[in-house]
């Protein structure tokens, strides 16, 4: 099969967070194009970011999603809605670098932003597949704080309210995204 390079997908799903008052339909999700990426595939944020590279590691990226999310202007985004199964998918993007958020303010739950980069490559079994330019993700998610409340008024047990709290703090994209160099 022959991809296009200027046709890249990326496709958001989100999981049931079986929690009353939580829905996965009709979901708000925004695309902002943060970067490009150069001949050799390498991923180069735009300069008003500050940010010379990407990070390896999932904590860190997920703090950078965070500090680019800060200095986002509100009128860039392309939005989708999710679907009646909690699915939202970007298609014909150029290759790039692409920040994924939720409005803070929204029937589903929190979710972090995160950073997805088209093309992307992985390392598999120490080998680097790729380029690939179809990228499915399942964001970690929490109900919103307000749903949690409900929970524990209702029902007079915290504990449940707890722990959406102690994973929601610790919530990072669930598919992490190894970036490989392709070697020559």
């Amino acid at each position: 099969m022959n991809v296009d390079a200027s046709a890249g997908t990326i496709q958001i799903m989100l999981e049931d967070l079986e929690v009353e008052g939580s829905r996965r339909n009709d979901i708000p999700v925004n695309l902002y194009r943060v970067g490009t990426v150069d001949e050799e595939g390498n991923p180069l944020f735009d300069s008003g970011y500050g940010i010379k590279e990407m990070p390896e590691d999932g904590e860190s990226m997920s703090e950078l999603s965070e500090e680019i999310a800060g200095k986002l202007k509100e009128d860039t985004a392309c939005t989708k809605r999710t679907d009646d199964s909690g699915t939202v998918r970007f298609e014909g993007l150029e290759e790039g670098i692409y920040l994924v958020m939720f409005p803070e303010e929204n029937a589903y739950g929190e979710v972090d932003p995160f950073l997805v980069t088209i093309p992307y490559y992985e390392l598999v079994e120490g080998k680097v597949e790729g380029p690939k330019y179809e990228v499915s993700a399942i964001p970690k998610a929490s109900p919103s704080r307000e749903e949690m409340e409900e929970v524990s008024v209702k029902t007079g047990d915290t504990t449940q309210a707890e722990g959406y709290l102690i994973a929601g703090a610790g919530a990072v994209l669930t598919a992490v995204i190894i970036k490989a160099k392709k070697e020559s």
